[in-house]
């Protein structure tokens, strides 16, 4: 009997003991639980900051921020209205989370389901197997395709190009038909007021070593194969001062017909007397060349555009003693524009004289371009650099090229 009480009395002491084994165990399990649940609370509310304007910072945030701030900075924010916005941060995070791994998945189920269709339409011989010949058959037709295409693009940009240029060239053609009248009158008044050289050579002062001041006319017979016998003078010479003073009284005296015209058949010698001797030549103005001088220039002078003082200048400095160079016609001459482009023309220094003295009356020169004029010197370089430093050419003066003039140096 004894015997059986202590059996039970061992058995409740064994269930005592399993029964304070299993509530320590349970006990145990709920603080781990508390403390995975605390953790996992503090995780949700995120992260403190010390600072308003690292919480403006993180508004802008991605994930990788709160992680951080999460990891570094384990103790809840005080300020709720900061801890509101790390809840939102996460929250916004997550759903980044989510499209990502959406995503994925979203791809692999696409791959995977291709991957079955492709290897259903295999099995019922949909798929026609392509050999290596018409696999590079097919790139050979891509290519050609692309070339194609490059060529056909390249086409409509010429096309269009081409229209551009024809609008171009139409407007154009409408502005020069409403000039070319002027530009016409502009360039035949060049070359009329320089080419005539039979007139430019009666325009020259006389030469004073061959006469004397005051010689008298002196007339003689001679034979002429269609007329006979007519007058002619002898002395003074053609071209001498003595001769242009003839001339001229016999103009002003109405006496011409003695020995011009009508005076072909006369037997008599004209009844012409110097009656007034001039001073000597030294003592009076000696006029340069004037292009407009004689009378035939005068009466061409009426149909044309009104001259230009600037191609005077030009002309006369190509006149000049010592100079002797030919014009050019270029625009900024002519009057057709203000922009000097002598690009390769090979000017020398007394050309670039002459278009100094052209510079110089005017206002305005938009382009100055004497690219590729090796014979140019320094010394004349210099002088025209000059010209262009009045004031009103600065104002106006957008380019200035000098390229390949190598005997510019340092007065240039």
């Amino acid at each position: 009997m004894r015997s059986r009480v202590e059996v039970q009395r061992a058995q409740r002491q064994v269930r005592r003991i399993n029964s304070d084994a299993d509530e320590k165990q349970r006990k145990l399990a709920k603080a781990k639980a508390e403390k995975r649940r605390e953790i996992k609370e503090a995780r949700q509310r995120g992260a403190a900051v010390q600072s308003t304007s690292l919480a403006q910072e993180m508004a802008f945030s991605g994930g990788l921020v709160c992680d951080r701030m999460e990891r570094d900075r384990g103790f809840d924010p005080k300020d709720k209205r900061l801890r509101s916005m790390l809840d939102k941060l996460k929250i916004m995070d997550l759903r980044c989370y989510q499209f990502a791994a959406m995503a994925i998945c979203r791809d692999g189920l696409k791959k995977e389901l291709m991957d079955q269709v492709i290897s259903e339409s295999k099995k019922r011989g949909m798929f026609e197997r392509v050999s290596i010949d018409g696999l590079k058959q097919w790139v050979d037709f891509i290519k050609k395709l692309k070339r194609s295409m490059i060529c056909l693009e390249v086409d409509v940009k010429m096309m269009l190009f081409q229209r551009r240029g024809a609008k171009l060239v139409a407007q154009e053609a409408e502005k020069d038909q409403r000039s070319q009248a002027e530009r016409a009158g502009r360039m035949d008044e060049f070359w009329t007021s320089y080419g005539d050289r039979h007139r430019v050579v009666s325009d020259r002062p006389a030469n004073v070593g061959q006469h004397r001041g005051g010689e008298r006319p002196r007339f003689g017979q001679v034979w002429d194969p269609k007329c006979g016998p007519t007058w002619q003078m002898l002395t003074p010479q053609q071209g001498t001062l003595a001769r242009r003073e003839v001339v001229r009284l016999e103009e002003e005296s109405g006496v011409d017909s003695k020995y011009r015209g009508l005076g072909y058949k006369s037997r008599s010698a004209p009844n012409l007397v110097v009656t007034q001797r001039r001073g000597t030549f030294i003592k009076e103005n000696r006029q340069g060349f004037d292009p407009h001088g004689s009378q035939a220039a005068k009466l061409a002078q009426r149909e044309l555009l009104p001259p230009i003082q600037t191609r005077h200048a030009y002309l006369r400095a190509c006149d000049a003693p010592g100079q002797k160079v030919v014009p050019m016609p270029v625009p900024i001459v002519t009057g057709h524009s203000t922009r000097f482009s002598a690009a390769g023309r090979g000017m020398v220094d007394k050309e670039l004289a002459a278009m100094r003295q052209l510079l110089q009356e005017m206002d305005e020169v938009e382009e100055v371009d004497l690219y590729d004029n090796s014979l140019l010197t320094d010394s004349a370089l210099a002088g025209f650099v000059n010209v262009l430093h009045k004031e009103s050419i600065c104002a106006s003066l957008q380019s200035l090229s000098l390229g390949r003039c190598f005997r510019a140096g340092a007065g240039t």
